[in-house]
């Protein structure tokens, strides 16, 4: 992301690097893995405590 912001226009080229990095980062991370891939995200947000109104 540093390296987008340093540049002031964006090509294609770069936005395809930029979105492949982010799902190797997805496939490399067992946390994000768990959550969104094993369906895990609903349980978690279960234990989360309610908000006060």
């Amino acid at each position: 992301m540093q390296e987008m912001k340093e540049k002031e226009k964006i090509g294609s080229g770069d936005f395809a690097q930029l979105l492949l990095r982010g799902l190797e980062l997805v496939r490399n991370n067992p946390i994000i893995r768990r959550v969104y891939f094993e369906g895990e995200l609903d349980m978690l947000l279960r234990k989360l405590p309610k908000e006060p109104c």
